[in-house]
Order: C-alpha cells, then structure tokens, then sequence
C-alpha cells in the first residue's frame, strides 16, 4: 500500500477538520488543527520526500465568501508540485447525495482529462463497501460536474491537460 497526501483547505487555511463536521452555512466546521503554514508548505515537503498521487480538496462552496482564498491555496499547492497533486475528492456521510463539483479554477483556454474515480452504482457502505467505476471526461473551466454519491461515499478525480488524441471518444461535461 502506498501513502497519498492530502492538503485541505477551508476557509483559506490548511486544516484537518472532524467527519461530517463540515457545513456550507456559515462556512463552519469543527476543527482538529489549523496549520500556521500555507499549503506550498506541505506540497513542497511531498515534493522533497518524493511523495506523489496526492490530492487537494477546497472545502468551501463557490459562493463562499471564503472561496477564492481557498482555491488561491490550492493553486499554490499545485503550481509548487506540478504533476504530483490533483485537485478533486469528496466524501458523504450516510446519506446519499449528488454533490455539485466546478472546474472554474482550471486555466482558462485549456481542456482537460478528468479520471473519476466514483461509487459504482450498486454501492451501498453496509452491503457492498467496494463497488467503484473509474471513467474519463473531458473538462474545461466552464464545466460543472453533478456527481452522485452513494451513502458513506465518496468520489476522487485526477486531472491532467488534454491532448485532441487523448480526448476522442470521450464526453465533455458542460
């Protein structure tokens, strides 16, 4: 098994907050540590200690006062480990939900290739934990993304620049 970082970031800030603790109203959250560094920090030290396949998660809604000051941090992180970091992930507690996922902080002008790594459809956290599907889109800043997720699921996604041989095929999310 192989470690994958994760840098959160709520409120601006890189911190571990507590499950199911998370709420959009507000922008609250119960928290188990704030860090005092900003996420170049953690990505830089991922970076030295070859640790790749991490992800970024911004843990605040678009329309979050909060927001952009988080996805300046994710950005940081990206742009101080290039291809070691992605930004994406999401979890729900026991109840099934559809989560409403922006791609607005992609550069604009550019398409990209999401890999989803998502709950199958059949997945259900008591009967069957380990149902999963992994499927391509193509992406652009403009594209939103509605993802199921199945109750005490969750969802990954892996983001790279797209070539016109890479995309064929493959369905763009609008």
């Amino acid at each position: 098994m192989r470690f994958r970082p994760c840098i959160d970031i709520h409120n601006g800030k890189v911190k571990q907050i507590v499950g199911g603790s998370l709420r959009d109203e507000g922008d609250q959250a119960k928290e188990n540590f704030v860090s005092t560094q900003d996420a170049a920090f953690f990505a830089e030290m991922y970076q030295k200690d070859r640790i790749s396949g991490g992800h970024v998660i911004l843990l605040n809604a678009k329309d979050s006062p909060f927001y952009e000051k988080t996805k300046e941090q994710a950005m940081l992180a990206l742009r101080t480990y290039p291809g070691g970091l992605q930004v994406g992930g999401g979890i729900t507690d026991e109840n099934s939900r559809t989560a409403t996922i922006p791609f607005s902080w992609l550069t604009e002008g550019k398409q990209y290739i999401a890999t989803i790594y998502e709950d199958g459809k059949d997945a259900d956290w008591d009967t069957n934990p380990q149902s999963y599907r992994i499927r391509k889109v193509v992406v652009t800043p403009k594209s939103v993304l509605k993802q199921k997720l199945a109750a005490s699921g969750g969802v990954a996604i892996s983001i790279k620049e797209a070539d016109k041989a890479e995309m064929k095929g493959l369905k763009t999310i609008r």
